[in-house]
């Protein structure tokens, strides 16, 4: 699957354990929770310097998450 939007960095699980600043793409049809395969989900600081940009991601969603296998910076 691919979806294009813009690498934000937001609040995920507020008030829970697993709370914790995360990177999402943010897309016409909603906003998802993005991580690279194999990625810790508490640590993509490698997406953090993304944010902001527009981007193309192919990978697969499940639910709220989506879990890349590409990212490609758009102009």
């Amino acid at each position: 699957m691919k979806l294009t939007g813009k690498i934000v960095v937001k609040p995920f699980a507020l008030g829970s354990k697993s709370a914790h600043d995360a990177v999402y793409l943010e897309t016409t049809t909603g906003d998802y929770l993005i991580q690279r395969e194999q990625d810790n989900p508490f640590e993509s600081s490698d997406l953090k310097v993304l944010s902001g940009k527009n981007v193309a991601a192919e990978g697969e969603l499940d639910n709220y998450l989506f879990i890349a296998k590409k990212i490609t910076e758009m102009d």
